[in-house]
């Protein structure tokens, strides 16, 4: 089902990492079939909450400030999802990000009992330090946050390693990561393959490889099922069956019986290849997952 996605960015650089983030989670969810909406916080004219409590009163201007909030607004209480987007700064969220968010009060004074609308959020995060014990404190407020707000987690990518402008584009699968995280669902399983692809900055020196992809991301608590899909494709006599050693990794989680994706298999390949493509098949149904 198509939904209305909303996203705050609270980086002040517009076309830093937490853009980059955005742009791949962008691309992922409109291709998903959802809509987008935007906001770049730091090229608005945003003011911080004054605390009068006098909010509410108009649905078209829940705040009593007339400023940028007012092209917020409707966005805000028209969306399934909210994402928040930002860079990390001393161990948190930025303040345009922040300003922004106390200034959604606004919209729970519309109602008697002060209730926020409920959402979905998603978190899309680039910093430099890259473990999990320097997102611990960002990860525990946005838990309270969901928490309080009575929000639903749809996903987190914590882009770490990231400093200067465009550090991330040496970091594809963390691109990839955002790209796809529109369309695993809560305790959905990430399929894939160990095997290490330098992008062009790392083949020509412009970048580091980063080390521990795989246990970083299951360390965010998601379900990683990962072969080394390029070794069981030599074993089964072709490299090119990586992708069908995947398939039949795939094929064991989904409960569909083994033999119909065989006879799709075998209807599907060049008849010269269905041996290959066969072996590879079983190699990867009866694979031995990585732990992390």
């Amino acid at each position: 089902m198509s939904k209305q996605i909303l996203i705050l960015n609270g980086s002040p650089r517009i076309h830093g990492n937490t853009a980059a983030l955005i742009d791949a989670f962008t691309a992922g969810a409109e291709a998903a079939g959802h809509t987008i909406t935007r906001f770049d916080l730091a090229a608005l004219d945003i003011h911080g909450c004054r605390g009068c409590l006098g909010g509410g009163r108009d649905p078209r201007h829940p705040c009593v400030q007339r400023d940028g909030m007012d092209a917020v607004y409707p966005a805000y209480m028209a969306a399934d999802v909210v994402v928040l987007a930002s860079p990390m700064y001393y161990w948190s969220i930025s303040g345009q990000l922040k300003c922004a968010f106390d200034r959604l009060f606004a919209v729970a004074e519309l109602g008697p009992d002060l209730a926020n609308p409920v959402k979905d959020a998603v978190l899309l995060m680039a910093a430099e330090g890259d473990t999990e014990e320097n997102f611990a404190p960002v990860r525990a407020y946005y838990k309270a946050l969901l928490d309080c707000l009575g929000w639903k987690d749809a996903g987190i990518v914590y882009a770490g390693g990231n400093m200067a402008v465009g550090d991330i584009q040496a970091h594809p699968e963390q691109l990839e990561a955002a790209r796809w995280l529109p369309y695993l669902k809560p305790g959905g399983v990430l399929i894939t393959n160990s095997q290490r692809i330098d992008p062009m900055p790392v083949i020509m020196g412009k970048a580091v490889y980063p080390e521990n992809i795989l246990p970083a991301i299951a360390a965010k608590g998601v379900q990683i099922k990962a072969v080394d899909a390029k070794a069981l494709a030599l074993e089964a006599g072709n490299v090119k069956a990586a992708n069908v050693v995947l398939l039949g990794l795939t094929a064991r989680y989904l409960g569909l019986d083994k033999a119909i994706w065989m006879d799709i298999l075998r209807a599907t390949v060049p008849p010269k290849t269905v041996a290959v493509n066969e072996k590879a098949f079983e190699l990867g149904y009866a694979a031995k997952e990585m732990t992390f």
